[in-house]
């Protein structure tokens, strides 16, 4: 296999068109075919599709088929990769929400049902659901050890589970800290990722965390004390894999901490676009937001931007089996790269000029990636549902699998790129948040605010409450500070539709019950007056408040709060216990002060329930 990819890539550097929707490839760039008909017409959607994830495609280990989880359909889809033809798929109940996948040592297949918090186990030869195991509320990563015969899925509440491949309950259960993204396995443990911080966890074989690592921070413009520096911090984990060469590889983003205009600078360029250094030209690829990979391994670390060879929105990675070769799918620019080992190693750090070996921009988001027999890469798309084989000629074979669902313009305009080179999941990565706070001109710090639970209940918007609809918000947003062309009154409604289809966020299960129970009395206790402005379903309400932190700001709500830290408007509270101190206003800010420790523990233990 890496001998035809080295003649595959042996031509040159072929670099894709412009990071962009719609973009068309440079001149000399390899031509991607139109999509091919679907095999059937034109079908309504179950439920609003949910955001793109991505890692969802998995090559068996003998070659013979590739299997694609579709989220949007609720599907596992087999296709024969010798005959290039799709089998009957598996069909999963509905909401399932598949994401990660892996195949066990007897040849079965698993996958999470993100939604249904489950645990999925298939025959794929026979296209048979063997199993289905409850694992978590929110499953993210998975990977399969075959010394022990167990799968290990890392979930957003922290948990850890660790279950027989061939059935049964969970043998292990670690509750390491929240927001856990994948899980990868090697001789010596375990490698778990934590999704918005880009953080790895190092996990010895019996389950203790003995090592920490986290990408460095890049600086794609001028050198660090020069008046052009501008840097560039690590965040949101898009995908953690296997090095076969040792080690693993992070596929992730890094966002500007210079401070930001928030209304267009003199020629019109927008304030998310970037910023300018002292020569006048623009940065080193657009946006604040850029596509970075990090790799950790036996020779060291190193760091890289990846914006002008991937593009917006990363989603997933992949090595050739003898890792010689790596491939990466942007689904904002719908782009796929392909690098070999020399070009992993030939980047400096924070580099972003460099182009990637070969390039190639698709008809539809490519959301997976993965290396199939005989030197193909494969690629998962959606909308249309499919797969493209990379061959190591300039030929191409795409295979539709499914019905083409009927467009959802909201959820297009979401993940889109704006000329400004990011999308709006560029920092509300699968419509959530991305824990980053950010510096805006003329405000201060300013933390991503969640959209997810319902959005329109808790109007007007902005930090500040401003801003008295959605519709005005989304201008602010996408028109002013991302350059998006104005939107029609049909886009705005349509992107405000699938907003409300958003979940929120989930809490941790309770460690102590009884703990959890007291702190929920407290909380709507009138000693304590939080329920004032955090009632309901979600602990909110439309109000603004000044709670000690230099004025009015709108009441977050509160639930999947244990996923939102740094907390408050500014992200001064780096965690529960700082929430309710000085820099969150003392007791103006729910007067807890008079509780003693225990009782405040307490109050903890119930909002991380949220």
């Amino acid at each position: 296999m890496s001998e035809l990819l080295r003649r595959w890539l042996g031509g040159g550097l072929l670099v894709a068109g412009l990071a962009c929707t719609g973009a068309e490839p440079e001149p000399g760039a390899p031509a991607v075919p139109a999509a091919p008909p679907p095999p059937g017409g034109v079908a309504q959607p179950l439920r609003a599709p949910p955001p793109v994830s991505g890692g969802t495609l998995l090559v068996t280990r003998e070659g013979r088929l590739a299997v694609a989880a579709d989220a949007d359909r609720d599907l596992l889809w087999r296709v024969e990769l010798a005959t290039w033809k799709a089998q009957a798929p598996v069909v999963l109940a509905p909401g399932d929400e598949p994401g990660r996948l892996v195949e066990d040592g007897a040849g079965r297949v698993h996958v999470l049902a993100r939604r249904a918090g489950a645990l999925l186990s298939v025959d794929v030869a026979r296209g048979v659901l063997l199993s289905r195991r409850p694992v978590c509320p929110a499953p993210r990563g998975l990977a399969y050890a075959p010394a022990a015969d167990l799968l290990h899925v890392a979930c957003a509440g922290g948990e850890l589970v660790s279950l027989p491949a061939a059935g049964g309950p969970a043998v292990r259960t670690l509750q390491l800290a929240p927001d856990l993204r994948d899980v990868v396995t090697d001789a010596d443990g375990l490698w778990v990722s934590r999704f918005r911080s880009a953080q790895l966890l190092r996990l010895d074989a019996a389950g203790q965390v003995v090592a920490h690592a986290r990408p460095a921070p890049l600086f794609p413009v001028g050198e660090p004390g020069s008046p052009a520096h501008v840097a560039f911090e690590p965040g949101v984990s898009a995908r953690l894999v296997q090095d076969p060469q040792g080690g693993v590889a992070l596929l992730h983003q890094v966002a500007s901490t210079a401070t930001l205009p928030v209304q267009p600078v003199p020629g019109g360029r927008a304030p998310y676009a970037g910023l300018e250094p002292a020569s006048g030209e623009p940065t080193c690829g657009d946006g604040v937001v850029h596509s970075a990979l990090y790799q950790h391994g036996a020779a060291g670390v190193r760091g890289r931007d990846l914006q002008v060879a991937l593009g917006v929105l990363p989603g997933d990675l992949a090595f050739a089996p003898d890792g010689a070769f790596v491939a990466a799918a942007s689904a904002g620019s719908r782009r796929v790269l392909v690098g070999s080992r020399a070009w992993l190693g030939a980047r400096a750090q924070g580099d972003c000029a460099l182009p990637a070996e070969r390039s190639f921009t698709l008809y539809a988001q490519p959301v997976a990636v993965a290396f199939g027999p005989a030197g193909t890469l494969l690629v998962q798309t959606r909308e249309p549902v499919g797969l493209v084989r990379l061959l190591g000629t300039p030929e191409y074979q795409a295979l539709t699998l499914g019905e083409r669902l009927t467009g959802d313009p909201g959820h297009r305009r979401f993940h889109e790129p704006a000329p400004s080179g990011l999308s709006c999941a560029s920092c509300h990565p699968e419509g959530t948040q991305d824990g980053r706070v950010w510096q805006l001109e003329g405000l201060g710090a300013r933390r991503t605010p969640p959209l997810g639970g319902g959005l329109a209940a808790t109007a007007p918007f902005h930090w500040d409450g401003a801003l008295g609809s959605l519709s005005a918000t989304l201008d602010d947003t996408l028109v002013v500070r991302m350059g998006v062309p104005l939107p029609s009154g049909e886009d705005v409604d349509a992107l405000a539709r699938w907003l409300e289809t958003l979940p929120a966020e989930p809490g941790l299960a309770a460690r102590d019950a009884e703990a959890a129970a007291r702190g929920e009395t407290l909380f709507h206790s009138a000693a304590l007056g939080c329920s004032g402005c955090h009632a309901g379903p979600r602990r909110v309400q439309a109000v603004s408040a000044d709670i000690g932190t230099g004025g009015l700001f709108q009441a977050p709500p509160l639930q999947g709060l244990i996923l939102r830290a740094p907390f408050l408007h500014d992200g001064c509270a780096a965690s529960l216990e700082d929430l309710f101190g000085g820099c969150a206003g003392g007791e103006a800010h729910g007067r807890v002060g008079a509780l003693d420790a225990a009782a405040q523990a307490e109050l903890r233990a119930y909002l991380e329930t949220l």
